[in-house]
This record gives C-alpha cells, sequence and structure tokens, in this order.
C-alpha cells in the first residue's frame, strides 16, 4: 500500500463504483470520493467501504469540482491520483505507478486506458491521447471549457505505459444521456474558447484548431471526415460493431447534438 490519495468523482454511479472501489483499497493508503448529490444508491455504496472518505458537493464541470476537493479535503499525501467511477486500477498499473514515483518523482504523470466498449474491448475506435492524472497535490490545477477540462503545466511529467480499464457498466442509454449533456456544455462554450498560456503547446495547437477551424467547419464536411479518419485511417473498423457505433456516436451524433444545441441556443435570442 502506497502513499497516494485516490480521489474518484461520482454522480449516480451506482452500477460501477463498487468494483472502482474495490480496484484500488487494495493498493493506496487514502481514498476519497467526491459525489454530486446522486439521487441512486452511490453514496450508501461508498458508506459501505470504511476505508473511504466522502464529500459532497453541487457539480458546475470536472475542472471545477477537482479544484474544489484539492483545496477543501484533508489530503494527507504528496500525491493525489484521480480515478474515474467507471475506471478500473490493475496490478501491473500499479506496480509501474510505485517504480515511476520512487525513481523519478515526477510532478504530473499521463496515463492510458484500455476502453471497454459494449462489454468489448475496443483498440483501434477509442483513440483517446495520454491524459494527466496523477499530481503532485500543489501541481494540480484545472482549467474548465465545456464538457472538457485543462490541465496546468507544472513541472516535470513523467508516464505509465500500463493501461487503466476503462469499463462503464451503466446501460447505454444512460451513455447517450451522458452525452448529451456534454454536448449541451460544449455548444455553451464555442463562443468563449480561451486558449490559456500555461497549457501545452500540444494543448494549445488542438484549441487553436477547434476555435478557429473545427468550429467553423460546415457539418457536412466535418461529419463525414471524422468519421472517416477514425474508422478508416484509424482502422476503428476492426473493432466490429461496437467500434463502428462508438465512432458513428463521436464523429457525427455528437457533434451534430453540438452544432443543434449551439443553432437552437443562437435563435433563441434573436
Amino acid at each position: 500500500m502506497t502513499d497516494v490519495t485516490v480521489i474518484i468523482l461520482t454522480q449516480n454511479e451506482e452500477d460501477n463504483i463498487s468494483h472502482s472501489l474495490e480496484s484500488v483499497i487494495p493498493y493506496f493508503n487514502q481514498i476519497i470520493v467526491v459525489d454530486s448529490f446522486s439521487k441512486d444508491s452511490t453514496v450508501d455504496i461508498v458508506k459501505k467501504f470504511e476505508k473511504v472518505q466522502l464529500y459532497q458537493n453541487h457539480f458546475i464541470s470536472w475542472a471545477d469540482q477537482r479544484n474544489w476537493i484539492i483545496s477543501n479535503a484533508n489530503i494527507k499525501n504528496e500525491y493525489i491520483f484521480f480515478v474515474d467511477a467507471d475506471e478500473l486500477v490493475t496490478k501491473e498499473f500499479y506496480l509501474e505507478l510505485i517504480k515511476l514515483l520512487n525513481n523519478s518523482r515526477p510532478d504530473q504523470v499521463y496515463v492510458s486506458f484500455d476502453y471497454i466498449f459494449m462489454s468489448k474491448k475496443i483498440k483501434y475506435s477509442y483513440g483517446h491521447p495520454k491524459i494527466r492524472r496523477i499530481f503532485k497535490v500543489n501541481k494540480a490545477e484545472f482549467i474548465p471549457s465545456g464538457a472538457r477540462e485543462y490541465v496546468i503545466d507544472s513541472g516535470v511529467v513523467g508516464s505509465i505505459e500500463s493501461k487503466l480499464i476503462h469499463y462503464d457498466r451503466k446501460p447505454l442509454i444512460q451513455y447517450f444521456t451522458k452525452q448529451l449533456n456534454n454536448a449541451l456544455r460544449e455548444s455553451s462554450a464555442i463562443e468563449n474558447i480561451i486558449i490559456p498560456k500555461n497549457i501545452s503547446f500540444k494543448l494549445k495547437f488542438k484549441l487553436f484548431i477547434r476555435k478557429y477551424i473545427w468550429n467553423n467547419l460546415n457539418g457536412i464536411v466535418k461529419y463525414p471526415i471524422y468519421f472517416l479518419y477514425r474508422y478508416i485511417w484509424k482502422k476503428g473498423f476492426l473493432d466490429g460493431f461496437p467500434g463502428f457505433v462508438y465512432i458513428f456516436m463521436f464523429s457525427i451524433w455528437y457533434q451534430f447534438m453540438i452544432d443543434i444545441f449551439y443553432y437552437d441556443k443562437k435563435a433563441i435570442k434573436k
């Protein structure tokens, strides 16, 4: 068991939270759950785990929630590790993490995922880059942006090759509902995209493309381009039907919902 504080954000995660907690409790000496006033049995499940500390705070954005818990929780360790309620930590990941922290003690650490969708591991369709989830407490600060969040660059950055497992056990209808809410947040941020100075060059470039090019492209052009890029160029077709559903949802349906919500918002203002 290592001196790292695991922080899990929850909102209506009764199908996932026990699995996530069981995957981290054997390895880390402090576990904190930050619940956004769930309406299901999430809180009752968390309370069954004596080792877990429970906080509640109203959800504004993932970035705001992370910043809030860092400022308000009694974090006893130098390092914090953000784990989502639908993610699992493997023994291989834990052992590599311990080796990294003992040897180089980075300020921020990138992680990546094996992604389970529709009960199948999708190897090609997911395509999400590594993200920073492990930090020294004083090196963790987040900037909200629609349905996204950005980490302020600070200090030495490390990386773990062993993967976390992302496995959402909730019914697919709830997953689509979640993405609808994310699309609404994204649509609200289209006209207010800010490119912060203290983030990585890679993120600045992505935000530049998103703000000045992607958001200005006609859907007839950008939807099929994005779909073909993920499904053909990135070989998403090799993931079978789950891969097709995942790519279709994010390259066409999700992008379409963002544009619809944005159009509707502008129409109402008129």
